[in-house]
């Protein structure tokens, strides 16, 4: 792993409203009213007079009679549903969670408060205020969705309570640090990184390897022979279905990986590759005569390979292919050996990463990725190629946690990027005003 540890923190505060969030009735009957079973503590709790009287502006007598006149209740039955209301006990999973919250994050509570007045934007503006919140930062929870709404419309980011164990799954995935978990999970499995396929069994194949260091730069979690003049797919007793010569694809990506590789080395494949091309110049797959195929992965990788290490103007040809095919979207629906085309835009963005000048970047769904983290620490077993020869599925857990690894810090760096960027402008208009101001008193 890179030797300076990453910590990741999505948000800085945390702001829960307390009622129906934090706390829920503590009586265990719910009063019931023979005549009036349309009503209930949502609605008195929310009229003008129990406003008044929270605020001090009327004392409980009066509100309860404005209330009774209002719905037409015996003072009995509003006394009933206010003590009802009123009678709160904390959620315990909700109570675990903030404490845990606690440790690295600052938690607010939000409560007593109007609703008009709660779900106007002065109450999120008198929040920002107060704590000096960067709202960018800042979770906001609530059962009500139009409070929600408002926090959302002044920048912070707004999640609706609903189910409890939801919530409190959801707020933990995007609140919790995913990075030492997945990293704990890859060290555990350290050297045991196999191809998985669909029917449970289970190859050792170089490419992922090749992938995982890449992505990570730990050699010690992944196992394979950097003496070796070129690499194969498989290795070790691999089916003779799945036997494969040679090719750029993955040449392209251990070369690139594997940082004690001499630079003769490279050099010397990447001359061994310009052997192999088709008629109009594009790279074929693999390194010998008998296989005179291109592939659109394949081809990406390799492109990325010569950008890497100066040699981006020998493949010339290929790189407009590659670029056509990104033009045209020709990868939605997947490649020969790849289903989905997640893996394309992946290697899309390695291009991008090693040869900034080629493209615009790419940025992942990122809650959608936290959110699939599992208790182990890893994000699942990604569907990673799939064998036309018999339609076989292959899928690699260690493999999609360091891709998500690399995802999530590649992510962070971007937004405080852009943050560093806001608040530069933010500084430059100010000084501009100040500016304006002094030669105006001038």
């Amino acid at each position: 792993m890179p030797s300076i540890p990453w910590s990741f923190r999505w948000f800085d505060n945390i702001t829960f409203e307390i009622n129906d969030t934090l706390l829920h009735s503590a009586r265990a009957d719910k009063p019931r009213l023979k005549y009036h079973a349309h009503l209930n503590t949502h609605e008195i709790l929310n009229s003008t007079a129990y406003y008044d009287f929270e605020k001090g502006l009327i004392t409980e007598q009066r509100c309860l009679e404005e209330i009774s006149h209002t719905f037409d209740l015996s003072e009995e039955d509003v006394r009933v549903l206010m003590q009802a209301a009123t009678s709160m006990a904390p959620k315990q999973e909700m109570l675990a969670l903030v404490k845990g919250l606690q440790q690295d994050h600052k938690v607010f509570g939000v409560g007593n408060i109007p609703e008009p007045v709660f779900q106007s934007l002065r109450f999120f503006d008198s929040l920002l205020d107060l704590e000096s919140l960067n709202p960018a930062r800042t979770l906001f929870v609530s059962s009500s969705l139009e409070s929600v709404v408002a926090a959302r419309s002044l920048g912070f980011y707004g999640l609706v309570f609903t189910d409890i164990h939801e919530t409190v799954e959801h707020v933990q995935a995007i609140c919790s640090d995913p990075i030492p978990r997945a990293q704990q999970y890859l060290q555990k499995n350290a050297r045991q990184m196999d191809l998985e396929m669909a029917n449970g069994k289970t190859i050792k194949d170089a490419f992922a390897q090749f992938l995982i260091l890449d992505a990570t730069e730990d050699e010690s979690s992944v196992e394979y022979d950097d003496t070796l003049p070129e690499f194969a797919w498989s290795y070790g007793n691999t089916p003779k279905m799945f036997v494969y010569p040679p090719d750029i694809d993955i040449n392209a990506i251990g070369m690139s990986a594997i940082k004690t590789i001499p630079q003769e080395t490279r050099d010397s494949m990447m001359d061994r590759m310009l052997r192999y091309r088709d008629s109009r110049g594009i790279l074929q797959t693999y390194l010998t005569d008998n296989r005179t195929r291109v592939y659109a992965t394949a081809a990406l990788n390799t492109i990325t390979f010569f950008n890497e290490f100066g040699c981006g103007h020998q493949v010339k040809e290929t790189e407009d292919w590659v670029y056509c095919i990104m033009k045209t979207r020709g990868f939605r629906d997947g490649t020969r050996y790849y289903p989905t085309a997640d893996f394309f835009l992946y290697f899309c963005s390695r291009l991008i990463m090693k040869a900034p000048h080629l493209h615009k970047r790419l940025q992942p769904d990122f809650e959608r990725l936290l959110m699939t983290q599992e208790e182990d620490g890893s994000f699942g077993a990604g569907l990673c190629y799939r064998f036309a020869r018999g339609g076989l599925d292959f899928y690699h857990r260690e493999l999609t946690a360091s891709l998500a690894i690399l995802a999530i810090k590649e992510w962070d760096q971007l937004r405080s990027q852009q943050e560093q960027e806001m608040a530069d402008e933010i500084n430059y208009l100010m000084a501009k005003m100040m500016m304006s101001v002094s030669i105006a008193e001038i």
